[in-house]
């Protein structure tokens, strides 16, 4: 037999040795590339000083406070004041900013100011109702004694229920002035 001729067997058994360290490197290849990089430290040099806080953590992963608070106004605008500093301990119900509210009070004032005339017009409705009212009374008596017609009794009628109905607007007036007030406050 010649060195060119070898046996089949012979031949497969030396593809499979060489064909064997080839995929080992390809897997190792692939493993070393689809691997997640080891956690990086963080080195700090150790000193005396005072314990802040002391951290219990059993689990590796990320460390959260324990207490923490988020916090939004229920309304945007600009910071006029800040009362507060960053990691300030607050209590319960301290005010901790103003947000810029001139345009707010102006709103307040406003409808304090509607509210006083819707006021001031109600009671001139009223009087004028309750004037209406007393005419109307008095045509009734003056149609029995035939001085006034029966026309003129319905226009007093009339002109009271009118004027009636513009007391219970001006009424229906001041509770919205007070509803602007309340939105205002809001």
């Amino acid at each position: 037999m010649s060195a060119m001729q070898l046996p089949g067997s012979f031949k497969a058994h030396l593809r499979a040795i060489i064909l064997l360290p080839v995929l080992a490197a390809a897997a190792v290849a692939v493993w070393f590339a689809t691997r997640t990089p080891p956690a990086e430290a963080v080195l700090a040099t150790v000193e005396r000083g005072t314990v802040e806080a002391t951290v219990n953590n059993t689990r590796a992963g990320t460390v959260k406070a324990c207490r923490r608070a988020k916090m939004a106004p229920p309304a945007g605008g600009q910071i006029a004041q800040l009362l507060v500093k960053k990691g300030q301990r607050v209590e319960k119900g301290q005010v901790l900013l103003r947000l810029w509210s001139e345009d707010l009070q102006a709103e307040d004032r406003l409808a304090k100011e509607q509210l006083i005339t819707a006021q001031a017009q109600m009671k001139q409705a009223c009087e004028q109702a309750d004037l209406a009212e007393k005419e109307a009374g008095r045509a009734h008596q003056l149609v029995e004694q035939h001085f006034i017609s029966p026309q003129g009794v319905d226009q007093k009628d009339s002109a009271a229920r009118v004027a009636r109905a513009g007391c219970d607007s001006a009424r229906s007036q001041i509770d919205q002035g007070h509803a602007r007030i309340e939105a205002a406050r809001a």
